[in-house]
């Protein structure tokens, strides 16, 4: 399960789209987007739908509102969340802080959150061997009633992150040409003194005028350990 949570974090941080100010992506009132998550060996492990669901103009700064729900491989949803992305300048900017669900605990869980991040921008333009911003959130968690949970601190950064190349894939919803831009990533879990950390490499696949098209995992051993494709898009 926390290997899917993870899953879902990258899938939703990859951004997704703002015609009328970033190249890449489609800001417009009412687009979905379906990613199917499979595991290393190709079997399905869950679904994620985006829906944008109103975008707002404020003096050139376009907020988009999204939200996301998150499926099993038998297709019950296990959580949604609503969060914001930010084109400012050509920039798209997306707070990181939207992205640690509540309910991954339990949702009858009485969680606290303080969490502080940075946005993770991607530029308005795209160019093979160009890097880019890095990423990071972390925090503190508490759990009435649970003195273990107490103390417990999360983070994640995502960092290293550069274009390598342009590429043509096909999924089911459609053929794209895309940049592939790769990154490291890093999840830490800290409880009573106990540090539990995960690097992974990660590669997201992004065409111009849609958003992500694939995005792919790799453990430390450099073996795929998870992908996700855009299997829906209208």
């Amino acid at each position: 399960m926390k290997n899917f949570y993870l899953i879902l974090l990258i899938s939703f941080m990859s951004y997704e789209s703002i015609s009328q100010c970033n190249t890449y992506f489609n800001f417009k009132e009412g687009t979905e987007y379906e990613m199917t998550h499979y595991s290393g060996k190709d079997k399905v492990t869950g679904k994620s739908l985006s829906q944008i669901l109103s975008v707002e103009d404020n003096g050139g700064v376009l907020t988009a509102h999204i939200k996301g729900t998150a499926f099993d491989k038998k297709g019950d949803e296990i959580t949604s969340m609503n969060f914001e992305y930010i084109c400012d300048d050509g920039v798209l900017k997306m707070d990181m802080n939207k992205f640690i669900p509540k309910d991954m605990f339990g949702s009858d869980a009485d969680i606290e959150f303080e969490m502080e991040g940075d946005y993770l921008e991607l530029p308005k333009s795209l160019e093979i061997g160009q890097s880019l911003k890095d990423g990071m959130i972390e925090g503190k968690m508490t759990m009435e009633g649970n003195p273990a949970m107490a103390n417990m601190a999360l983070s994640v950064k995502i960092f290293n992150r550069k274009v390598e190349a342009k590429e043509d894939l096909t999924t089911p919803a459609g053929s794209f040409t895309c940049y592939k831009i790769a990154y490291d990533m890093e999840s830490s879990t800290k409880v009573m003194g106990m540090n539990n950390k995960v690097n992974m490499k990660g590669i997201d696949y992004v065409s111009e005028g849609v958003g992500v098209i694939k995005t792919e995992s790799y453990n430390k051993k450099g073996n795929l350990s998870s992908y996700s494709l855009l299997t829906g898009y209208k």
